[in-house]
């Protein structure tokens, strides 16, 4: 087994953390700052085996909205689309930051490449509840947006936004370098490989086959106490 240089050795790794990020190891392991910066690392490690899944996830998801948005009608569906303020003002942002970026009006392709992934989270929402144009419910999930999730009932979709609400908050942590150790990583999977099922059992399965969360999460004992992380 290979054994990696233990990052409790590398003087210049606490000093390059910021002081309030690195208190929160040390919070954790008071007086160790040794197995705080392990910690620090090994979170690291974790973090990364995450981005297959949700990567996997965001561009299912926003391909299976795009796809039930569209059908029938414009691949810029937003164009004939009357929507909520928080999906208006998203989808607004990114073909602002395209047309800057390249002088001209980006397609559809661009577009839904380039939107967050809370604006297709938002898309699954219920709008505005009882509102005669913004309640997404009976505009959206009803009409159209549900056949893009067969795998779960048209009677799912709080269940299915409340998962995604969840992978979203969790995705952003991991993507702003936020510790995630204390996470229950089973449930976490879990959620994303649900919300996968709800869109093609294929892709959960695949997910669930290959996913390297599990294996860092229990080499977590041998990083905090030899250092033995990998990035």
């Amino acid at each position: 087994m290979l054994i990696y240089m233990d990052p409790a050795t590398v003087a210049a790794l606490p000093s390059s953390l910021s002081a309030k990020r690195f208190e929160r190891y040390q919070k954790t392991w008071p007086s160790r700052d040794d197995v705080a910066i392990r910690h620090y690392v090994w979170n690291i490690e974790l973090s990364s085996t995450y981005w297959g899944p949700i990567c996997i996830l965001e561009v299912a998801l926003r391909n299976a909205v795009h796809d039930a948005m569209r059908a029938g009608r414009r691949d810029d569906w937003w164009n004939e689309t009357q929507l909520a303020e928080y999906e208006a003002g998203s989808l607004k942002r990114t073909i602002d930051k395209i047309f800057y970026k390249t002088g001209t009006e980006p397609g559809a392709d661009d577009v839904v490449a380039a939107t967050s992934f809370g604006f297709w989270v938002g898309m699954l929402s219920g709008g505005v509840p009882r509102h005669p144009v913004y309640n997404y419910e009976t505009k959206f999930w009803q009409s159209r947006l549900h056949r893009a999730f067969p795998g779960i009932t048209i009677n799912d979709r709080k269940w299915l936004h409340g998962e995604l609400v969840h992978i979203q908050t969790f995705r952003n942590r991991v993507a702003h370098h936020e510790p995630i150790s204390h996470f229950k990583h089973d449930v976490m999977m879990s959620r994303i490989t649900g919300v996968l099922g709800a869109i093609s059992p294929g892709l959960s399965d695949y997910v669930t086959e290959a996913e390297r969360v599990t294996a860092a999460v229990g080499r977590k004992r041998a990083a905090l106490s030899s250092g033995d992380c990998l990035l």
